[in-house]
């Protein structure tokens, strides 16, 4: 075990590795959470001797230091203490089962759930199940803190020379100091300085990592799992390809991801996720620990790209990340500025699974992950044995993918593979994924004609609720109440204001205000002089608002003067300051009609900065064309009329608030403003809702789904959810009672894009 005379194992402990600092993060956010366990199976099928295989695992295991450590926190400094654990080789035998196979899943699964306890342990277990005579499969788990998937495939080595040799197998010097003392020199030499600046220079203009499934809200505890063996001809036919490339075959499994995700998608600027071993040393090669990594492979995809290209290019670009892969993920998110860490910097997973390459009494053995962690979106992970022999491993999160949606990919990738081992010099944009099924159901279910809406601006469409109706009440706040009379005179006042201190069409104005009806007076006040408005929070970082403001080309800012300090000074912006009295005595002053500026259809209506994933906020100018349909969407499809009031809670930053307010004050309904106060999950919220009587309601799916048990929601009305991943168990508490309504939509699509009315019977979350 540890040198004991060393001065880096005294009783304190080693430091964590920077592979396992990332780990031990994660894991406190759910301590006792099972999710970090890694588990593999090396399935053996033949004449095998299960004492003396039991006696070289547990020998394996034992010799393995970087599992005989307890994990301490002390000072806020994670310590790795050595400890000797027994080593327990349990059996288990299935031959009884009338489903051996799925009996020994069953088994496994409710190991591999048990929770975590990296400073009790042991973080291990092994167990032979015997399925057969001639059928056995090494089960082996481990805190994924501890050891990587190379790592096991170390230990799978040792205890099949162990098996074969026992003790004339050479000693490996599995020390830990080893991989401890390597990370501690990697971070301070040249080499870490030169792989920080390559990472930094190849993602400093990055994209969002596009996704093929949604992002979910909590920790992963479930998975949904596909496994598929493509047929023995299409394995050789992509085998040959490779050859002839010069290339390995997962090279060649990476561009077929790479073609997945930009045919589903259709986006050109790709990042995939691809783990790494990052063993890049004598150090850290053969010793079993946790080293892996979890680096971004970016590749440029077009429809014209040939398959043969592609391929070209993602070997290059693994060639490239190999040489850099020993720099952390986690310090490469840090650096961009990504809040979400790695999640945040990776889209879909790939995996190449290392294959311990053993024969245990000369039987048949396939090393096969039972397994890998947490994922963040699509994971396929590839198990290559040779010859025909190629498993592929779909897995994704339960609470944001089902069985169907896995199904889809698994066929999806399937048929991308069908093709590359066809024809490498196809352009990918003409691998067709949809099936004949689906064609038909897009072409003649969805493809009918769409319904015509009427054009007309955010303006207009409010000016005609106006005349329709001037004193019906058109927006709460509170106990506060203006009507549409009174909300126009209010708007009309204001825009003149801004006419007369140069506001005018084609500019951009900055509504920076708090949740009160001035902030709604104020961006209807804006368009009503013909410009755009741009909506700023000032709880926001100043640079990132001075960035706005200056990429927006704002030359005015609506505000008021406590809000105005927390605004960066930009040069060339005005302020008009609503509570200052001078500025209240002159608008109170102006007219209160309408200005009747022009306001054409593909004039902008209003800017709206995306979340800046890319470390620098992305500005989207929508015009009012798209105002029409909004109307018609809700009306048609949600069902609102002159007599809906309509929650309005999002944040005026965000596009949801577009769609509240059209779909009220549009349509002559009421709209209610939820004050900043009451904007949590609870009480004060409901309470609220049921006091206004609210029939319609756009509301995050995050905090719908942390209501506690005794918040309702008013009987019948309408809750929209969307913008983030709707798990299955909010349908199935609120659909009884209201009607949830699924939302998805691009800001650049004005708000909306598709709707689904959530039915309470579908298993699973929610489709897009």
């Amino acid at each position: 075990m540890f040198d004991v005379e060393s001065d880096r194992t005294t009783a304190a402990g080693l430091p964590l590795t920077g592979g396992q600092s990332g780990i031990w993060l994660a894991q406190q956010i759910e301590p006792d959470g099972s999710a970090y366990h890694i588990a593999f199976v090396l399935r053996l099928r033949g004449d095998i001797e299960t004492d003396r295989l039991a006696a070289a695992v547990r020998r394996a295991v034992e010799e393995a230091e970087s599992l005989h450590v307890r994990i301490t926190d002390a000072d806020g400094a994670p310590r790795q203490v050595p400890v000797r654990f027994p080593v327990d080789v349990a059996r288990v035998d299935l031959r009884a089962e009338t489903d051996p196979e799925g009996a020994a899943h069953r088994w496994m699964e409710a190991d591999r759930d048990r929770p975590a306890d990296p400073a009790g342990g042991p973080p291990f277990a092994q167990a032979l199940l015997r399925l057969a005579d001639d059928r056995v499969w090494w089960y082996q788990r481990y805190h994924h803190l501890l050891v990587d998937g190379a790592g096991a495939a170390l230990i799978t080595r040792r205890a099949a020379d162990l098996h074969a040799l026992g003790d004339a197998a050479p000693a490996p010097d599995w020390s830990l100091t080893r991989l401890v003392a390597a990370d501690t020199a990697y971070t301070a030499s040249e080499r870490y300085a030169a792989d920080r600046a390559y990472w930094r220079e190849r993602m400093a203009d990055r994209p969002e990592p596009v996704r093929l499934v949604p992002r979910a809200t909590a920790p992963m505890r479930r998975r949904v799992h596909d496994t598929v063996l493509p047929d023995p001809a299409t394995v050789a036919a992509l085998r040959a390809r490779a050859a002839d490339a010069g290339v390995p075959l997962s090279r060649l499994l990476l561009t077929a991801a790479a073609v997945h995700l930009h045919r589903a998608t259709g986006e050109r600027d790709l990042v995939l996720g691809l783990p790494v071993t990052a063993r890049r040393d004598p150090a850290t090669r053969d010793v079993p620990g946790m080293v892996s990594n979890l680096l971004p492979l970016r590749l440029a995809v077009r429809p014209d790209t040939t398959a043969a290209r592609l391929l070209d290019a993602v070997a290059t670009g693994v060639s490239d990340l190999l040489a850099h892969s020993r720099y952390r993920a986690e310090d490469l998110a840090r650096d961009l500025g990504l809040t979400d860490g790695v999640r945040e910097l990776v889209g879909p997973t790939v995996n190449v699974l290392p294959q311990p390459g053993v024969r245990i009494d000369g039987a048949e053995a396939e090393f096969v992950p039972h397994w890998l962690g947490p994922v963040g979106d699509l994971a396929l992970t590839f198990g290559d044995s040779g010859g025909s022999r190629l498993r592929i491993h779909l897995d994704a999160d339960a609470d944001v993918c089902d069985e169907r949606a896995l199904a889809e990919h698994r066929r999806h990738f399937l048929a991308v593979l069908e093709a590359l081992a066809e024809d490498p010099d196809r352009p990918v944009g003409h691998i067709e994924l949809t099936s004949p099924e689906e064609r038909a159901l897009l072409l003649g279910e969805f493809g009918t004609a769409p319904r015509p809406a009427p054009g007309t601006t955010w303006p207009a469409a409010f000016a005609e609720r106006v005349r329709l109706a001037p004193d019906a009440v058109a927006l709460v706040c509170e106990d506060q109440e203006l009507t549409y009379a009174a909300l126009d005179a209010a708007a009309n006042r204001l825009a003149r204001l801004l006419a007369a201190r140069g506001a005018g069409p084609e500019d951009v104005v900055a509504v920076a205000l708090p949740r009160s009806p001035d902030l709604v007076v104020a961006l209807l006040a804006v368009m009503k002089a013909g410009a755009a408005y741009l909506p700023l929070d000032a709880d926001h970082p100043r640079d990132r608002i001075a960035y706005m403001l200056d990429d927006a080309g704002a030359r005015t800012v609506v505000t008021t003067r406590e809000l105005s300090d927390a605004l960066p000074d930009a040069p060339g912006v005005a302020r008009v300051l609503l509570d200052d009295p001078a500025t209240a005595a002159a608008r109170d002053a102006l007219d209160p009609t309408d200005p009747a500026v022009p306001v054409p259809l593909d004039g902008a209506a209003y800017v709206i900065y995306t979340s800046g994933s890319t470390g620098r906020p992305k500005g989207v100018v929508v015009s009012h064309d798209g105002v029409g349909s909004l109307i018609a969407t809700a009306t048609d499809r949600i069902g609102v009329t002159a007599d809906s009031r309509i929650v309005q809670f999002a944040s005026a930053g965000f596009d949801v608030t577009v769609w509240d307010l059209v779909m009220s004050l549009c349509v002559g309904g009421r709209v209610i403003l939820v004050p900043t106060e009451r904007r949590v999950a609870g009480p004060a919220l409901t309470d609220y809702i049921a006091r206004h009587r609210a029939t319609h309601m756009i509301l995050p799916p995050s905090l719908v789904s942390a209501l506690p048990p005794e918040c309702d929601l008013p009987d019948g009305s309408v809750l929209v959810v969307g913008t983030e991943a709707v798990p299955g168990e909010l349908i199935a508490r609120w659909a009884g009672r209201v009607r949830v309504v699924v939302a998805y939509g691009l800001t650049e699509a004005t708000v909306n894009s598709t709707l689904w009315l959530a039915d309470a019977d579908r298993p699973g979350p929610a489709p897009i």
